[in-house]
């Protein structure tokens, strides 16, 4: 027999569908994440008793945000989600134990928030672990604090274009400043030996299969930059679907850019253990020299007010890389 679903709140994209049932063993999750002794606060509305579930027409899709003293952008990221027109939405929001207001801002939505936690954690990818720990989705997004999805038709714009087969279907996204002006456009159709040299999937836009997660774990808590990269690496043979629509919008000057050097320690070290059949040794280095050249030559012209030269660079890139 089915589950019952009923709207709970029209306004919002993830009250519209809810049950008084718990989803069953096959959800493979946890439901509630384990009590932490240092944890400042949890919620939502499965503590109220209130679950989701897929359905045959309506395939839930959970999306994670993970954040920490984030005041400043995350209403934004929440209101992106709750205002979504798709309406089987599961909202998880993982706080690493935030010191100013990002509680206050994540209570006051806390009625259109499936789950939430705030405690400390090892980093990004073990707020990721506890997020997709805690879903319940087929298809699962990682939109984290200060990046937005570009229109309430974007869920939609995914469940348009869903495959089964897929392990991971992408769209672009726009890069954005501080002020929401567009810096420039990332995402494009996957092609593997690209994606060895270093060509990103912008996971902001990314919707993966929880089969992946079944099949290859969680991502790795060593990693504090270069996780989402490293963990669609483990599958030589990825299968993917490019959607050629814009389905977000990422914040600029995120971990990615203030931990440049990190960022390509992380990504050299995880070519080396993939890509041997790819790209030899020579080219990984090569790689390597050549974005850190790249970076350093960013920082100087930063540092010298040249901000906007290193600017139109990215900008030419994204067209050609």
């Amino acid at each position: 027999m089915q589950t019952e679903c009923f709207c709970l709140n029209s306004e919002y994209a993830t009250t519209r569908r809810v049950t008084r049932t718990e989803p069953g063993s096959e959800a493979d999750s946890a439901l509630f994440i384990p009590a932490n002794r240092e944890r400042r606060g949890k919620g939502g509305l499965r503590t109220k008793g209130y679950f989701k579930r897929s359905l045959p027409e309506k395939p839930l899709v959970s999306v994670i945000t993970v954040v920490l003293n984030g005041e400043r952008y995350l209403e934004q990221t929440i209101k992106s989600v709750l205002e979504q027109d798709y309406d089987n939405v599961e909202y998880i929001v993982i706080d690493g134990g935030s010191t100013d207001g990002t509680l206050d801002i994540i209570r006051e939505y806390e009625h259109a928030i499936d789950y939430w936690v705030s405690e400390p954690d090892l980093g990004i990818s073990d707020a990721f672990n506890k997020g997709i720990t805690a879903s319940t989705g087929k298809w699962l997004n990682f939109m984290n604090c200060g990046d937005r999805f570009a229109s309430p038709q974007a869920i939609q714009c995914f469940v348009d274009h869903i495959d089964e087969a897929a392990d991971v279907i992408f769209g672009r996204a726009n890069v954005v400043d501080s002020k929401g002006e567009m810096l420039l456009k990332a995402g494009r159709p996957f092609d593997r030996k690209k994606f060895a040299r270093g060509r990103m999937i912008p996971h902001q836009s990314a919707f993966h299969n929880r089969r992946y997660f079944q099949q290859y774990g969680l991502f790795d808590k060593r990693l504090r930059v270069q996780m989402v990269y490293e963990f669609l690496m483990r599958k030589m043979a990825l299968s993917t679907v490019f959607i050629d629509e814009t389905l977000s919008s990422m914040l600029a000057g995120g971990v990615h850019e203030s931990e440049d050097y990190l960022r390509l320690r992380e990504a050299r070290m995880i070519k080396k253990k993939y890509c041997s059949g790819v790209h030899s040794a020579i080219i990984i280095e090569f790689d390597y020299c050549h974005a850190l050249v790249r970076a350093l030559v960013k920082r100087a012209l930063n540092r010298i007010g040249l901000r906007r030269v290193t600017l139109k660079v990215r900008q030419l890139e994204s067209k050609f890389r």
